[in-house]
Order: structure tokens, then C-alpha cells, then sequence
């Protein structure tokens, strides 16, 4: 009886006021064009916390805990936002895309062709963004990117331009490192569409290098400090060209002082 009464109903009551439901449609949708516009400073701030590592200075021990305790995201949530921003910033330079994206096409599709859209194939993605439900977008990056990763063994085939498998890595990994690891091997699985670890371990490094070389080369001395802080390690970095210590020169002079204090009480040396 109530779905009944709803659907011949001309005005529907919410907290007080009334809609009609072309209203109540056309509210959610604005609404929810706002929410996704609000998403484009939210993914630059964050995609800047991930880059610096900024949540290790607040006192969070990674960039999961930050995410789920400080902004209450989800940790996959996050990285789709951080992935967005990094990708986009650095694939497409057409403001008109970057625009749609954030104001028209929303973030749950613009995740989904993270790795592929680019300024030469925008026209092609945003107009199957625009068409498509985000599940279907999904579909079909996850089938183009198969088709382009060629479905694969890894084996060098006759006539083929594939690489070939040239090494096996391994590791050792502590129970937290390897959950680590493994859910981010999964989510980067989610958005290339394959499930070899291999393909997947390099989007994950692809991305790391791509979203973080420019500021190591930048800020190398912050860069240095920040791993100090992070593993409790002292670090000497000396430059190559001129033998001149760039980070660490009390640590240096430390240890030297210490060699020669050694030497002059003629005590061995390690």
C-alpha cells in the first residue's frame, strides 16, 4: 500500500516540506555533483599528506592508520583518491577533462580509468564515462587493459613484442608488512584488471616512482630525514662528484673524531 500511495502521490513530505519526485531525483543528483566537486580538494590535500609522508610527523604510524582514524575513509577510499590526483596531475593536462572529472563524472568513475586515460584517448574514455554506469566503466577498462597486457603468461612468445619473465623475486616480509602488501597487490588488481601479481607489483612501483621521484629530487635532504625519523637510523650521504657529505655532517664528524680519538690513544679500529 505504500509504494502504491508513493506513486500516485503528486507532493512527498520530508521533514516538513513538500517534493514533488522529479525534485527529490533532481536534489539527489545536484547533491551529489557537489560531494564529488568537494572530493577534487580532499584528493589534492591527501595525495599531498601520501606524497610528503605528513602523517608520520602527526604521530600516525602509516598512511592507513591516518586515513581511518584521522579522515575516516576507508584505506582503499584513500588511495583511490590519491591515485586519482597523481595520475590525472601527471597523464592529463586538458583542463576541460580535469573539470568533467571533478564536477561532472565523479570520482567512483575516475578511478576506474586511472592507468589508462591520457590527453591522447580523453575524447574516448570521458564519452564512455559519461555514457556508462560505473560498473559498466569498470568492465571496460578492466577488458582493456587485459587486451592491452595481451592475457598473458610472461613467456616470450614467437612474433611476439611482450617481455619476457627475466627474474623471481623474494622477500622476506613481517605478518603486517605482507597484509600490507598483499592488499595493495589486490587494489592495484582492481584497477588494472589483471590478477598477475608480476603486472600488478610494477603499477604499484610505476606509481610509487611516479607520484614520488620529483620530490626526492626536490628535497632530497628532507627526504633523507624523513626515513631517519621513521626507521631510527642515522644517515651519511655523501656526493659522488666531490666527495662532499650533503646530509649528515655532524653524524660524519662524530664518527671521525671518533676514529682519530681511537688512533691517538692507539686503540684498534673497527
Amino acid at each position: 500500500m505504500g509504494d502504491s500511495a508513493l506513486a500516485t502521490t503528486d507532493q512527498i513530505e520530508i521533514e516538513g516540506k513538500k517534493y514533488l519526485d522529479k525534485d527529490i531525483r533532481r536534489m539527489i543528483l545536484d547533491t551529489k555533483a557537489r560531494l564529488d566537486s568537494g572530493y577534487h580538494d580532499v584528493a589534492r590535500l591527501i595525495f599531498t599528506v601520501y606524497q610528503k609522508s605528513l602523517f608520520v610527523r602527526w604521530g600516525f604510524k602509516d598512511f592507513r592508520e591516518y586515513a581511518e582514524k584521522d579522515i575516516g575513509f576507508s584505506y582503499r577510499k584513500a588511495m583511490y583518491l590519491t591515485n586519482i590526483w597523481g595520475w590525472y596531475t601527471e597523464h592529463v593536462s586538458r583542463q576541460d577533462v580535469i573539470d568533467a572529472i571533478w564536477n561532472e563524472i565523479g570520482w567512483t568513475k575516475a578511478k576506474e580509468l586511472v592507468g589508462i586515460i591520457d590527453d591522447d584517448n580523453a575524447d574516448e574514455w570521458m564519452e564512455k564515462a559519461r555514457n556508462m554506469n560505473a560498473i559498466e566503466l569498470a568492465d571496460a577498462s578492466k577488458k582493456y587493459l587485459q587486451a592491452k597486457d595481451g592475457k598473458g603468461d610472461g613467456k616470450k612468445r614467437k612474433g611476439s613484442d611482450s617481455e619476457p619473465v627475466d627474474k623471481t623475486l623474494s622477500f622476506k616480509l613481517t605478518v603486517s608488512q605482507k597484509e600490507n602488501v598483499m592488499q595493495a597487490l589486490e587494489m592495484a588488481g582492481k584497477m588494472s584488471g589483471s590478477d598477475k601479481k608480476g603486472h600488478n607489483l610494477d603499477l604499484i612501483a610505476t606509481n610509487f616512482m611516479a607520484t614520488n621521484a620529483q620530490s626526492v629530487a626536490q628535497d632530497s635532504m628532507e627526504f633523507f630525514g624523513l626515513l631517519e625519523k621513521q626507521y631510527g637510523v642515522l644517515i651519511v650521504a655523501v656526493r659522488t662528484s666531490d666527495k662532499v657529505v650533503v646530509h649528515g655532517s655532524e653524524v660524519y664528524q662524530a664518527i671521525l673524531d671518533d676514529v682519530r680519538k681511537e688512533l691517538k690513544e692507539g686503540k684498534p679500529t673497527a
